[in-house]
């Protein structure tokens, strides 16, 4: 039930974790590194996962260990939601790092993700 939307920001239905004070945060400290990361940008149940693994297959066959068994949920991150990584966590992924998320508009992405 707590992946039930229960509000909306910029109109668009987001679950109840995804609070403004969380996106506040994400957008102050996220770092973009525009050479090399990749944004799977997808409606829900529109085929993210199996996307993250074709993703996977393609690029990160060379992973170390400790990289290749790591789950998909946390080798490709929320942008909307990160659960089990802060934002200095992030910054400790190898490029290219890839980052998912859902119901984004072009302007929302460019307010949260690609600022200036």
């Amino acid at each position: 039930e707590y992946l039930i939307p229960h509000g909306s920001l910029n109109r668009v239905a987001v679950p109840v974790y995804v609070t403004p004070e969380f996106r506040a945060e994400f957008r102050k400290d996220f770092k973009l590194r525009p050479e090399s990361d990749i944004f799977i940008v997808t409606y829900p149940k529109s085929g993210t996962t199996w996307m993250q693994s074709i993703l996977r297959t393609m690029l990160f066959t060379e992973d170390t260990p400790e990289w290749a068994k790591m789950p998909l949920t946390e080798r490709f991150p929320w942008v909307d939601f990160i659960p089990s990584l802060s934002v200095t966590d992030l910054e400790k992924l190898p490029n290219p790092r890839v980052f998912k998320c859902h119901n984004h508009s072009p302007q929302e992405m460019d307010d949260q993700i690609f600022k200036g």
